[in-house]
């Protein structure tokens, strides 16, 4: 048994969906250490579909989800050359789920929030703007999911075989 860190954009942009008892077979990479500054930070591997651009050394890894939970974290605001948010080191935490479908977004929660106290134009008809719901401190953002997976095998990336150096 492993477990796995995967991050929103690893599945979102291709609009994947993993469940329960799914059977994942995806590129890997080791995770970064001390990101979220909790026992996540111990998990050793972070699904990455572009690990073998990225590193010298991509992993395979395949294996039966025996669960999963969305990966929350809280938000601070911190001023580097410019404002940013980041997450507070320390605050993730974990919400069960059976599937990644039913992850809450608290972004659009809050978009969907600042949408309902303001009422649309009286001239205007159809679709209009919504107001941007930025972030507070303390607000809520998802980081991704944490996966456990079983009758796993991890096996180095079949195309990082590593090549005879040419001789000069």
């Amino acid at each position: 048994m492993i477990r796995v860190l995967c991050s929103v954009s690893e599945l979102e942009e291709d609009g994947e969906v993993v469940t329960v008892g799914d059977r994942v077979e995806r590129q890997a990479e080791f995770a970064s250490r001390g990101f979220f500054g909790t026992e996540l930070d111990r998990i050793r591997w972070h699904f990455d579909q572009y690990a073998e651009a990225r590193v010298s050394q991509p992993w395979l890894i395949s294996g039966t989800v025996e669960s999963l939970s969305a990966v929350y974290v809280a938000l601070a605001q911190v001023r580097l050359p410019r404002q940013e948010w980041m997450h507070v080191p320390g605050s993730a935490r974990l919400e069960p789920l059976e599937s990644t479908r039913e992850t809450r977004s608290p972004q659009r929660e809050r978009e969907r929030t600042a949408l309902l106290k303001q009422p649309p134009p009286a001239d205007v008809f159809g679709s209009y703007g919504h107001p941007l719901a930025y972030p507070k401190d303390g607000d809520e953002d998802h980081a991704g999911w944490c996966f456990t997976l079983v009758d796993e095998t991890v096996r180095p990336w079949p195309s990082a075989a590593v090549q005879p150096r040419p001789r000069p």
